[in-house]
């Protein structure tokens, strides 16, 4: 049987206490906000007549979008939320918005209706 080396993992095919499915950590994009052009959508339907304003086309880091969702929050000062690749700001604030992608240094093109 060849020894093994304490400083080199051994490769394991299965396991039962699950060390055999370790992921590696996730990298993401740094995010350059001259490169990235945001898409914004005013939308009223299936909200109960409110309002809400998407923000798409997000640069590829969940924890940078969770912080820029926070400081719209913040800024606008209404709810909302980061889901499914998308921002979602409460109310009829789209001008807040614009400005505020605008001072961080972001592109933003309106789209829709």
């Amino acid at each position: 049987m060849p020894k093994i080396n304490k400083n080199e993992e051994p490769n394991i095919i299965y396991s039962s206490d699950g060390s055999h499915n370790k992921k590696k950590p996730v990298q993401y994009d740094d995010v350059v906000p001259g490169e990235h052009e945001i898409h914004l959508k005013r939308e009223k339907a299936k909200r109960g007549g409110k309002f809400v304003i998407i923000l798409s086309n997000l640069p590829n880091n969940p924890e940078f979008n969770k912080k820029l969702t926070k400081k719209l929050k913040q800024a606008c000062a209404c709810g909302g939320t980061f889901k499914k690749g998308n921002i979602e700001i409460q109310g009829d604030k789209f001008d807040l918005v614009v400005d505020l992608l605008t001072r961080e240094g972001f592109r933003s093109k309106k789209i829709g209706g």
